[in-house]
């Protein structure tokens, strides 16, 4: 083979285009001192490959793969195990749940303010009152009490609203 032909068959070996033959005659030809450059920067690509096909595995490699395998088939047959990171979720979990039991569960405790407890109270304490002016009164104080509290409650609202609009900018 003269160069031109052997660089038209390495087009074809790098595209996967070659025979068993062709292969075979690049091999012998690299086999020889090359003299031009380019041909001489490939020669050490196939002296590789056919030193690699002269190497010949010891008799117990197919046995040594063969138990890699099953030993891993059989360790994911015994289920998922659990890292740290599962145990550290399930802990701050538990204890996210534990916490919030304990605050909403708390004796002593109630989850209305103060007046509109009070409010609740008295008026419950109460049957009738004296005249229609002050069972008026007191509705009417009533229902402050509790637009009061409302008004907190949207103001609070909006202000964590506030906060999960920028976390949303923040993810975007």
């Amino acid at each position: 083979m003269d160069v031109h032909e052997v660089r038209i068959l390495l087009e074809k070996y790098f595209a996967g285009e070659t025979s068993l033959k062709d292969e075979q005659g690049l091999k012998t030809w690299f086999r020889e001192p090359q003299t031009d450059p380019w041909l001489k920067a490939m020669q050490p690509l196939f002296l590789y490959f056919m030193e690699e096909q002269q190497i010949i595995p010891d008799e117990g490699f197919g046995d040594r793969i063969l138990a890699g395998v099953i030993d891993k088939s059989n360790a994911e047959k015994k289920g998922i195990l659990l890292t740290w990171n599962t145990w550290l979720s399930a802990a701050a979990t538990a204890v996210i749940l534990l916490g919030a039991g304990w605050f909403y569960l708390r004796p002593g405790t109630s989850l209305y303010s103060k007046s509109a407890t009070s409010i609740v109270v008295y008026a419950g304490s109460r049957d009738t009152f004296q005249s229609p002016g002050q069972a008026m009164a007191e509705v009417q104080r009533a229902i402050l009490a509790m637009s009061d509290n409302l008004e907190r409650g949207n103001q609070i609202t909006l202000k964590n609203m506030s906060g999960l609009q920028a976390l949303g900018k923040v993810m975007q």
